[in-house]
């Protein structure tokens, strides 16, 4: 936890320090520090830093790979008898259960 703690925060560091760095000797000097597309690396460097989350985790954090994979594939991968991937088909079985049962 404490390797994954360190990895997030390094990654988070590394992507917002470049664009610091160049806004604060902007800041300082009065004038533009970079021409405007050099300007374009620092700003989407920090801008990609959520990015880097999912991916430390992903790496990382088997619980984490475990409910992803629930979220992608719907259900983790099992068969459900009677489950269907296709959301208006599990809506119209829900709503079938629902009015037998009343």
């Amino acid at each position: 936890m404490a390797f994954m703690t360190t990895a997030t925060i390094s990654a988070f560091l590394l992507s917002w320090f470049p664009y610091c760095i160049v806004s604060f000797t902007a800041t300082i000097t009065g004038r533009h520090v970079l021409t405007a597309g050099e300007a374009e690396i620092p700003e989407l460097m920090a801008k990609a830093s959520v990015i880097y989350n999912p991916i430390v985790y992903t790496i990382m954090n088997e619980r984490f790979r475990r409910t992803l994979r629930v979220i992608a594939t719907g259900n983790g991968g099992h068969v459900v008898p009677g489950y269907s991937r296709n959301r208006t088909d599990n809506l119209a079985q829900s709503r079938m259960e629902i009015s037998t049962n009343m």
